[in-house]
């Protein structure tokens, strides 16, 4: 492509000559100034129609200052655009360009028809190939089943959010019944005081772990050591009067041969006594439940 700043070969068309014409007019302009300035300075200031015609003739030397200046204005303007048409390609130079660009496009057309026949047989042959491989068949059953899917996908929605509430439900199912499972091992245990005036004492008794409680005072529960069992179940009892309290066991499996030891010293120390058994895993609440 040829370059848009590349100049003709032949002369381009000359406008200086308009300028010579607008300089011999501004300078006839000038002359005539001066000369009815001149005329002006010689008429005697004596004469009142002297001054009169002075008067006119200063009015008139202002309109012709005034299209002087304006003159000079139009003709720096008209030399600036001479000079900018003077360095203007010529008419043979644009005319090269025009047809350089359209050789260039009919060339970018060329190119683009042939992609485009390029492309085209690119897809025949995948068609083809397609055809002979039985991926034709396979594409339509796969576009079937797109729409297959798009049609089931509320159906898809709804019984997702059905899982959704189902898997809430059963969380809360499961937090329920973890809850019942940590209250299925406890006991609570409210006395019956109708039947006699002594508060129960309740004495938990197992292999490694020996209570004594006041109904509703878990501050004062005492717990006794089964390694000195007789000594401290001894000392344990002497802070209560049996004539107030009554003794209550609840013995676990592993706390069967402890229960008969504490049972005589119970029974010794004038204590009514009462028993019950009690599962391994079973934790008896000895106050009223919250």
């Amino acid at each position: 492509m040829a370059s848009s700043l590349r100049q003709s070969s032949m002369q381009a068309v000359n406008f200086f000559f308009l300028v010579d014409i607008f300089t011999c007019v501004l300078g006839i302009l000038i002359l005539i100034t001066l000369m009815l300035a001149t005329q002006a300075n010689t008429i005697p200031a004596s004469h009142p129609s002297s001054t009169v015609a002075e008067q006119t003739r200063q009015k008139e030397l202002a309109h012709l200052l005034d299209d002087l200046s304006r003159l000079n204005t139009e003709n720096e303007m008209t030399q600036r655009s001479l000079s900018a048409a003077e360095s203007a390609p010529g008419l043979a130079s644009l005319q090269s360009e025009i047809a350089d660009l359209k050789e260039a496009n009919q060339a970018q057309r060329q190119q683009r028809d042939t992609l485009q026949g390029e492309v085209k047989k690119l897809n025949q042959i995948g068609i083809e190939r397609d055809i002979v491989l039985g991926l034709a068949d396979l594409r339509k059953q796969i576009e079937k089943i797109k729409d297959e899917t798009l049609l089931l996908q509320p159906s898809v929605d709804a019984i997702l959010a059905e899982m959704t509430l189902e898997e809430n439900r059963v969380k809360q199912a499961e937090a329920e019944l973890l809850a019942a499972k940590n209250l299925r091992d406890k006991l609570w245990l409210i006395p019956d005081l109708s039947q006699t005036s002594k508060e129960p004492l309740l004495i938990t008794v197992a292999e490694r772990a020996i209570r004594i409680e006041r109904f509703n005072k878990p501050s004062e529960t005492v717990r006794i050591a089964t390694t000195h069992l007789e000594k401290e179940f001894q000392t344990a009892l002497k802070q209560y009067d049996p004539l107030n309290f009554y003794t209550v066991f609840y013995v676990k499996p592993s706390g069967i041969l402890a229960f008969e030891q504490m049972r005589e010293i119970a029974k010794d120390a004038n204590y009514e006594i009462g028993y019950d058994a009690l599962e391994e895993g079973t934790e008896i609440i000895f106050s009223r439940q919250e």
